[in-house]
C-alpha cells in the first residue's frame, strides 16, 4: 500500500499536510511506527508490518503465521 494510499485512508483522499507535495509520507511513517510499537507490546517478535523502500508498506501474513507458530511447531 503506498504512502498516499495510507494517508487517505486515515484522513480523505487528497487531504494535504506536511511540508512540501510528499509532506504526508512523514506522517504515515510516524502512523506505522506507532502502530508497531502497539503491536510490540502485545508480541515482541512481530514484524508483519514490512516497509517497501521508496514505496509504502505491506502486511507479510507469513511473517504472522511463523511468529504464532514458534519454534518447531
Amino acid at each position: 500500500m503506498t504512502y498516499r494510499a495510507i494517508y487517505d485512508q486515515v484522513h480523505y483522499a487528497g487531504f494535504a499536510a506536511g511540508d512540501g507535495e510528499r509532506g504526508f509520507e512523514r506522517n504515515v511513517r510516524t502512523m506505522i511506527k506507532r502502530m508497531r510499537r502497539k503491536f510490540e507490546a502485545i508480541d515482541p517478535d512481530f514484524q508483519a508490518i514490512r516497509s517497501i523502500v521508496g514505496l509504502g508498506y505491506s502486511w507479510d501474513g507469513a511473517a504472522e503465521r511463523a511468529v504464532s507458530a514458534g519454534p518447531g511447531r
